[in-house]
């Protein structure tokens, strides 16, 4: 749940409606050029961005990308933080099919066809208008959501989403009703490239070791669904692609452990291609290849146990659901 109000957080809410009201009201060209503005003021006043980007910029491409090119990516991924925020306040235009004329859709096609099934996405580009944009070309979706600290933010941007046509799901007891929703026609959709804290299992991402969320192939598998890889990837002139790739369809060999470990693994791999496509779209800041401690004894010890363990697989739930 959200915490409760404190006068910093009424202060900073009214920070906020004030910025998007602005945002609203402004052209939208001039709206992501505050956006760049204030992404650029992000980037050069937070030491912080830069220190995580540049040590997953290093685990990500090593010394084969040199050190300018890595600094102009980051400074990408901060401006589109910053346009991100600005284009925020057109979500419920873009649920009515406002907009039309900056976006594209490849691929809708695979995802009608295999209605409803997973979606996956990532912290890349816009994230926050695909829903929207699906919505308005028919795909009921719904996504897992955190709640922010601050009750009057967490209300305000979960009303914005709504307004969008977006169902949102809490996080705690969300993979059930996931499935739930599933049953009724609606497609989960899923950021799955940040590492996560519980339900993880261990892959690769950019070459190196990392945990994933087990959240996509766990849906997938349980209700005998693909998944379907999204990106929405801006152009220099402003112009977005929404693409939906080709379905993954999940592998049910009766080993639980090993095949959700190869399902989330293919899940990751879709999600570097696009990454890759457009590295100064991607939420660097994020410190993607964390270790832990406390996953890698808990995936140990599931080794130990059968693949079939209902337990094994309840516990995972569980986790994902925390």
């Amino acid at each position: 749940m959200a915490k409760k109000s404190s006068p910093f957080s009424i202060f900073f809410y009214g920070v906020v409606l004030f910025f998007f009201q602005l945002t609203r009201l402004l052209p939208l060209s001039l709206s992501r050029k505050f956006g760049i503005f204030l992404g650029d003021l992000a980037f050069f006043i937070i030491p912080r961005l830069k220190k995580i980007g540049m040590a997953n910029l290093a685990i990500a491409y090593g010394d084969e990308m040199p050190l300018k090119e890595k600094k102009r990516i980051l400074r990408g991924a901060a401006r589109n933080l910053g346009i991100i925020a600005a284009e925020f306040s057109r979500i419920p235009s873009i649920a009515k099919g406002g907009l039309k004329n900056m976006i594209s859709v490849e691929g809708i096609e695979e995802a009608l066809s295999h209605k409803p099934a997973v979606l996956l996405a990532a912290h890349h580009s816009n994230w926050e208008w695909m829903l929207p944009v699906a919505y308005d070309l028919g795909l009921r979706t719904a996504v897992i959501v955190n709640p922010f600290r601050n009750a009057f933010l967490d209300h305000f941007v979960n009303q914005y989403r709504l307004s969008g046509g977006t169902i949102t799901v809490r996080k705690q007891g969300a993979v059930q009703e996931m499935e739930n929703l599933f049953k009724n026609g609606v497609s989960p959709s899923m950021l799955g490239d940040q590492s996560p804290r519980n339900g993880g299992v261990p892959i690769k991402f950019f070459g190196s070791p990392a945990w994933a969320s087990i959240g996509p192939a766990m849906i997938a598998m349980k209700t005998d669904s693909p998944v379907i890889p999204a990106s929405m990837a801006r152009d220099n002139k402003g112009h977005y692609t929404l693409k939906f790739f080709p379905a993954i369809h999940m592998r049910n060999s009766g080993q639980y452990l090993e095949d959700l470990v190869f399902n989330t693994q293919r899940c990751q791999d879709a999600l570097e291609t696009i990454i890759r496509a457009h590295p100064e779209q991607w939420l660097w800041f994020h410190q993607r290849w964390r270790k832990r401690e406390r996953l890698e004894k808990e995936w140990a010890f599931r080794l130990e146990k059968p693949s079939q363990d209902s337990d094994t697989v309840q516990s995972l739930k569980d986790q994902e659901s925390a």
